[in-house]
C-alpha cells in the first residue's frame, strides 16, 4: 500500500472536462488499497464561476469515496483573457504551496490541463524525493 499524492485543478463533482478521469484515478487507486490525498482547486469548469458554497471558503476538505479531497480556492475569471487564465493558475499554485500535506507521499500524480498542477507535482516529487508521474487530459 503507497500513500499517493492526487493534484488537479479539476475534481468532481465537476461533471465534465478532466474532473472525471482525475476523480476516477484517485477512486481507483483506493480500490487497488492505496492511501490516496488529493490537493484540487474549487468546483469552477464547465461553469467559470464560484459556487455559492465556496464563496468564502479559503481551503476545504472533504472524503469523498474514500478519496481525502483538499480543495483550494482560487480566482475563476468569468471572462478568458491570457492575464485571467494566468491569475487563475497562479492563485491555485500560491494557495496550495501555501499549505501542507497530510502525509509523506510515495508517489505524486498531477492531473493537467492546469500548468499549476504540473508545477506542484515537480515541487512536491522534489520536496519528497518520490516519483511523479504526469497524465495531460487536454492540450
Amino acid at each position: 500500500m503507497a500513500n499517493i499524492l492526487v493534484i488537479g485543478i479539476n475534481y468532481s463533482p465537476e461533471p465534465t472536462g478532466s474532473a472525471p478521469y482525475t476523480s476516477g484515478l484517485a477512486e481507483m487507486l483506493v480500490e487497488c488499497g492505496h492511501s490516496v490525498e488529493a490537493l484540487v482547486g474549487i468546483p469552477h469548469y464547465p461553469w467559470w464561476k464560484v459556487l455559492p458554497a465556496d464563496k468564502f471558503r479559503l481551503r476545504s476538505r472533504e472524503i469523498r469515496n474514500q478519496v481525502l479531497v483538499r480543495h483550494f480556492r482560487h480566482f475563476v475569471p468569468s471572462k478568458q483573457t491570457m492575464i485571467r487564465r494566468i491569475a487563475w493558475e497562479l492563485s491555485f499554485l500560491v494557495n496550495v504551496l501555501a499549505s501542507r500535506t497530510k502525509s509523506r507521499p510515495d508517489l505524486v500524480i498531477c492531473s493537467t490541463p492546469s500548468l499549476s498542477g504540473g508545477l506542484l507535482g515537480v515541487y512536491f516529487s522534489k520536496k519528497f524525493n518520490v516519483p511523479m508521474i504526469t497524465f495531460v487530459q487536454d492540450v
